[in-house]
C-alpha cells in the first residue's frame, strides 16, 4: 500500500494534476489558491547602489565587504578561544 502512495501520489492529487499544467497551476492546486497571480513587475532599472543585474556596484561592494579592525581582532581571539 505504501509503495503505490510513493509511485502515483494520494488519489485525490493524481485525479486533478497533469503534465501539462503550468508551475504556477500547480502551486495554486497544492496551497488552495493562496498564492496570488501577481501582475509582471517591470524590469530593474538599476539604482544608485545596485546594477540593473541585482550585483553592487563597486563602491557599494567595498563599503559591504569592509570590516573594521577591532571586529575582526574580536573574531580572532573568540575563535581560538
Amino acid at each position: 500500500m505504501a509503495e503505490s502512495f510513493f509511485s502515483t501520489g494520494p488519489p485525490s492529487m493524481a485525479a486533478t494534476l497533469s503534465p501539462e499544467m503550468s508551475h504556477n497551476d500547480k502551486v495554486a492546486h497544492f496551497t488552495g489558491g493562496l498564492s496570488s497571480r501577481l501582475p509582471a513587475l517591470p524590469p530593474f532599472a538599476g539604482s544608485e547602489r545596485l546594477r540593473s543585474d541585482g550585483r553592487p556596484r563597486p563602491e557599494f561592494r567595498a563599503e559591504l565587504r569592509r570590516i573594521s579592525n577591532a571586529t575582526n581582532a574580536f573574531h580572532v581571539v573568540f575563535t581560538l578561544s
